[in-house]
């Protein structure tokens, strides 16, 4: 098995989230479950825990880990994933209800006895499309944790009331797809 092949989608799982605009709160925190799917493995679930906080305008520190539990095929062996990443990031309004956001950090990841370390950076739109409930986001990712790798993904959240909301990410990436689904706490 290859570390480098799945490194990019355990760090996808470390960070499922971009920065909200407008009258959303850039200060979260929020857990739920991830689903790998990586190239030369069996698809796995594990969880994600991803926190992030406004320290200035327009800018926020987030932080994020992450644990998945993947088979390699016609054995019996299974193999953890696991992504611990932490960084910043700054948004700028594009129009009333979308914001350019980009994200720079660490990361740390392990697939089995294996531990590699790099860097992750990623663009995204994020639109408000409906008053205080409903956002969406589209971006590109490129994470350098052994073999750079590159990957879009789409992401959603659906805000309950203020507070508590249900958040999704879609990532599909050279070596592999990964998911996200989870409830937020904004602050």
């Amino acid at each position: 098995m290859s570390f480098y092949r799945y490194a990019l989608m355990a760090v996808f799982l470390a960070g499922s989230a971009t920065a909200s605009a407008n009258d959303l709160s850039y200060s979260y925190v929020e857990g739920g479950v991830n689903y790998l799917d990586p190239d030369g493995l069996d698809s796995g679930y594990g969880f994600g825990v991803n926190g992030q906080f406004a320290f200035a305008n327009r800018f926020f520190a987030w932080g994020a880990f992450s644990n998945a539990d993947v088979d390699i095929p016609n054995s019996n062996v299974e193999v953890d994933v696991q992504a611990f990443a932490i960084g910043a990031g700054y948004y700028h309004p594009v129009t009333d209800n979308t914001d350019f956001v980009g994200r720079l950090g660490l990361s740390d990841v392990e697939v089995g006895v294996a531990d590699d370390d790099g860097y992750v950076a990623s663009v995204a739109f994020r639109s408000q499309w409906t008053p205080d409930r409903a956002e969406a986001s589209v971006g590109v990712a490129y994470t350098d944790v052994g073999n750079g790798e590159a990957s879009i993904f789409v992401e959603g959240v659906y805000q309950f009331n203020t507070t508590v909301g249900l958040s999704s990410k879609l990532q599909f990436g050279e070596d592999g797809n990964a998911a996200f689904l989870g409830v937020r706490a904004s602050f």
